[in-house]
């Protein structure tokens, strides 16, 4: 026998999944036959799974009553209906898919800590965002398609893909700036600089320029490299923080 069983997947793969199997007679009603109801002591943890834990099993009694249709009285039609709980195991998702997104999330804050002049920085940035891309093909394939239940592996994985397109973009616009030259910095800069503590000593207008356009790109890198942290932590934690919930009420709910 097959079953097939609508699943939500929004907390995947931190999920609990609830099936009803309903077994009826629907060629006679409860006149002739009926279907009666019995509790019994199936341990739902004797049955063995590779991706699954089974976590409760009972029965419930549900009787159909149908009206008149075309004037024949259609009458009340019995059914028991056995309800599987089952909880998913999820470590091999956490070890395959969680832990390296949030280690990729963390090497990606060395795209910051390198130096400002270096080429590497777009480059690590880019192979990074290429690795969150890859891992959101791979999540999709293992998902059932749906738009019913959106998981939030997904939208944790599209928001690092966006933060990390993010960084590739903020680094591609601080180093064309770290690298002008020629030109005046303006009068806004200049004033933030001077407030910060910029020595106005005596040297060449070009010089001076170039030198506070370093000063410049560098404290915009620093102010760019919080913001990135703060956004990374975010997304991990908009995440992490409702599936891990979920899974601990299931647990309490259920005596794990």
């Amino acid at each position: 026998m097959t079953a097939i069983c609508l699943m939500h997947m929004k907390y995947f793969p931190f999920d609990t999944q609830t099936c009803d199997l309903n077994f009826g007679i629907w060629n006679s009603d409860t006149t002739s036959q009926k279907l009666i109801n019995q509790s019994f002591t199936q341990d739902p943890f004797a049955i063995s799974d590779s991706l699954w834990d089974f976590v409760d099993l009972r029965s419930l009694q549900n009787d159909y009553e149908y009206g008149s249709f075309d004037g024949l009285t259609l009458g009340t039609y019995s059914s028991v209906i056995f309800r599987l709980t089952m909880k998913r195991k999820s470590m091999y998702y956490v070890v395959n898919f969680i832990v390296p997104c949030v280690g990729i999330s963390v090497l990606n804050f060395g795209v910051f800590i390198l130096p400002v002049d270096s080429p590497d920085r777009i480059t690590l940035g880019t192979a990074i965002f290429l690795s969150y891309t890859v891992f959101l093909l791979v999540i999709h394939s293992e998902l059932p398609t749906t738009s019913e239940y959106f998981p939030l592996i997904s939208f944790y994985l599209v928001g690092l893909v966006i933060t990390s397109g993010l960084s590739i973009l903020m680094n591609i616009l601080i180093s064309n700036m770290y690298n002008t030259k020629g030109k005046m910095v303006p009068v806004c800069v200049r004033k933030m600089l001077n407030s910060g503590g910029e020595s106005g000593s005596e040297q060449a207008p070009q010089v001076k320029s170039d030198k506070q356009w370093t000063t410049f790109v560098k404290q915009i890198d620093r102010i760019v490299f919080v913001l990135f942290i703060l956004a990374q932590m975010m997304v991990t934690f908009s995440y992490l923080g409702p599936c891990l919930a979920n899974a601990q009420e299931t647990n309490e709910k259920y005596m794990l």
